[in-house]
This record gives structure tokens, sequence and C-alpha cells, in this order.
């Protein structure tokens, strides 16, 4: 499983419906268990984003399905980060270090 955080900003429509954002929130915690089988967490946040959201997913591909079954509804746009353990990144240097990946 790896680990995603999504950056989410209200667009005009979703600024419109604020009212209904708690029903959009428990649709986009059921259209990620469907594509992701697995738990999000949403949390409204302050600054450049409106929502932040941190979930796990199988591979690429259920995120992207997750991505876009979301944002088709035109009430966000996201941003999405695919998020590390600190063992993964260590591999990773590890790797470098011994020249298995080219830099």
């Amino acid at each position: 499983m790896s680990k995603y955080i999504f950056l989410l900003k209200l667009t005009d429509k979703g600024r419109n419906e604020l009212k209904n954002t708690i029903k959009w929130i428990d649709g986009a915690n059921q259209i990620f268990d469907m594509c992701c089988k697995g738990n999000l967490q949403i949390y409204p946040v302050m600054g450049e984003y409106d929502f932040v959201a941190i979930g796990d997913a199988p591979e690429d591909r259920d995120a992207m399905d997750f991505i876009l079954g979301l944002t088709v509804q035109g009430v966000v746009t996201i941003s999405t980060l695919k998020a590390f353990t600190l063992e993964e990144f260590a591999d990773i240097i590890d790797d470098l270090r011994l020249g298995k990946t080219p830099i």
C-alpha cells in the first residue's frame, strides 16, 4: 500500500454549495473506499488549500480512479503527493549510495 496526500481546493461550484460540504465529504469517503478499499481522512485547513486528505491505496491506478471520480463532480481540484515512509526513503538513499540507481 502506498500513502497519498491529496490537497484539495474548492471550485466556484464547491464554494457556492458550501452548505453541502459534509455530504460531499461523505461521498468522497465512499468513492475512496470503492476505488482504494481503504479509509480516507479529510481535514479542513486554512491557507492555500481548503482540505487535506490522506489515504492508502494499493496502486497508483486506484488513487487515480479516486481522483477522477472526485474531480468529475466539479466541486474540487486536487493536487496529489505520493508519500514514502522513512524506511522506503532510506532504501532509496542506500540504492543511490551503492550505485544501484543512477543520478
